[in-house]
């Protein structure tokens, strides 16, 4: 489960979409329950330089002034050029990747193959990494999933067949297939 922003004109919004993982809303519900995450109902959220982040309760008028803790993301691997360096087709960790319809890449895991969008699939292996593989169960369009909750981390695709990769190993095999999959122009932005 991840936060993720949405910004429509001036409105901005800190949610989980429903989408995004396999029992985000229990997930959320039980982080709300265990105070890690804290829930601001019919509220604002309001930043600047010098009061840094603050919620306003449209009800009372109230302000919370909230700490921000940021952990240190090893991005590295997104150095270089973006697009991927790697040409399609490509092979890396009993996955292989085909060029397919503009916007899709044909994916194949031993016997099993799914047309999957490039965007969500590049998207979907960054924020992977980006929450250092402690996602458990997700899944994404076209039937791509990982799971990480066991001592192996595993990619598939729904119905179909999957590979158990080692946690040491992980890192060096999302990274190519995030340069792989990454459509022409894509770049992904860390917020503030």
């Amino acid at each position: 489960m991840y936060l993720e922003v949405l910004q429509v004109r001036r409105a901005q919004v800190f949610g989980a979409q429903g989408h995004s993982g396999h029992a985000t809303f229990p997930n959320v519900i039980r982080l709300v329950g265990s105070g890690r995450v804290r829930f601001f109902g019919l509220s604002d959220y309001r930043w600047d330089p010098s009061n840094g982040h603050t919620i306003v309760s449209r009800l009372t008028g109230d302000q919370t002034h909230v700490r921000v803790r940021r952990k240190l993301v090893d991005a590295t691997y997104l150095e270089g050029e973006i697009p991927s360096r790697h040409a399609l087709p490509f092979e890396t960790g009993g996955i292989r990747l085909e060029a397919s319809e503009p916007g899709f890449v044909r994916m194949r895991v031993a016997g099993s193959s799914a047309e999957v969008p490039r965007h969500w699939a590049a998207r979907f292996f960054f924020r992977w990494a980006l929450h250092d593989y402690r996602l458990g169960y997700v899944e994404t369009y076209g039937g791509l999933y990982t799971d990480d909750r066991g001592e192996d981390a595993i990619i598939g695709l729904r119905g179909g067949d999957s590979v158990s990769i080692h946690k040491d190993e992980l890192t060096p095999i999302v990274e190519a297939l995030y340069r792989a999959i990454a459509p022409p122009g894509y770049t992904e932005e860390l917020l503030p």
